[in-house]
């Protein structure tokens, strides 16, 4: 009988784009072994336009719990299901996140978190936080970018990123906008119009790109700018390869994928962004977080210098030791869903890895 696993994430684009929980998790499941049965608690739309989505919603079973009753659907969910294992997208802090996790526990004791990767105090702190959660994957960048480190109940594995062949052999010829919600567009038109001219400029967009963009003067800055809509992971993971800057909102992943591709990165800043204190202190000096035109301002010097002379960042051999970190990643993920006692023993992974 196929193990059931049941996958809890959220989806939303207004007021402030929050897509990267159920990015990582279709990454992951589009990687993971046919003969799991899979199945998604998911709150918020479901990104149908995006090409992993539609390239795994086949096999999954997908239900969306909402409205004045969600406690108790919630509850007649699981015990109807009955899944093998639950996996939490993210750290479940509150909502409808919190209560599933207050709820997976009616059901089976095998939970799995996903979170970032702040550092071994934080990732301790959360594993001792959330005690039902028997093991945690978390997704970053160690100081030396190798994957396999592991700490009390958790392990450390890279950036789900694709790599292109050309992954730090390429020039680094253009600026990416990733360009999800309306105040990173903002800010990055604003940006934009202080750097020197004659930029190639790819602005990444959602199928909201009419409403996102309505009234911004893209069109008018002194660059050469391209427009990309719902890009799959390839096109998108080949630019910021080639990329010396990469413009986006202030999320964990997105940060870390840019600097793991070679980019640093100008993040708008938002009431629930990642906080300078949440990147490890290594990240820090390729990255700003900006809040206001104040703080830009600010910044602009070094974004200057990023942009007329592009450097190599330090996880330059990650894509290079590791070429496929996706496949990696769902290894490791299987081998915790499946109990495996090789928790730390990263054979089983690296063959997960090899095979796909």
């Amino acid at each position: 009988m196929a193990r059931r696993v049941l996958f809890v994430t959220y989806y939303r684009i207004w007021p402030v784009g929050q897509i990267g929980v159920m990015k990582r998790c279709l990454r992951l499941i589009d990687r993971m072994s046919d003969d799991l049965d899979i199945h998604l608690l998911h709150f918020g739309p479901k990104p149908v336009d995006d090409p992993v989505f539609r390239r795994v919603e086949p096999r999954l079973t997908i239900r969306t719990i909402d409205g004045d009753r969600i406690a108790a659907e919630m509850t007649d969910y699981f015990r109807t299901l009955r899944p093998d294992s639950v996996v939490f997208g993210e750290c479940p802090v509150g909502g409808s996140m919190l209560r599933a996790y207050r709820t997976a526990r009616l059901v089976t004791t095998n939970q799995i978190g996903i979170d970032n990767y702040s550092g071994s105090w934080l990732a301790a702190l959360t594993s001792l936080g959330y005690r039902r959660i028997r093991r945690w994957l978390f997704l970053g960048l160690t100081h030396n970018g190798r994957p396999g480190y592991t700490g009390w109940r958790f392990e450390v594995a890279p950036p789900l990123v694709s790599v292109p062949r050309d992954a730090g052999g390429a020039p680094r010829d253009r600026i990416c906008v990733m360009g999800y919600d309306r105040q990173t567009l903002v800010m990055a038109c604003d940006l934009l119009k202080r750097l020197p001219p004659n930029q190639r400029v790819e602005v990444f967009l959602t199928d909201e790109a009419e409403e996102l963009m309505r009234d911004l003067p893209f069109e008018a800055l002194p660059h050469d700018v391209s427009y990309i809509s719902v890009a799959a992971d390839r096109n998108l993971f080949a630019s910021f390869a080639r990329a010396k800057l990469l413009i986006g909102k202030a999320g964990f992943q997105q940060i870390v994928e840019s600097l793991v591709l070679g980019a640093p990165i100008v993040c708008q800043m938002y009431d629930a962004g990642v906080r300078s204190f949440l990147l490890p202190s290594y990240l820090r000096p390729y990255v700003r977080l900006v809040w206001t035109e104040a703080h830009l301002a600010k910044a602009l010097p070094k974004i200057r210098e990023w942009v007329e002379k592009p450097t190599p960042l330090p996880w330059d051999r990650v894509c290079a030791d590791l070429p496929d970190p996706v496949g990696y990643t769902a290894g490791r993920l299987e081998a915790l869903i499946r109990g495996s006692k090789a928790f730390g023993n990263h054979a089983e992974a690296a063959r997960h890895s090899d095979s796909q």
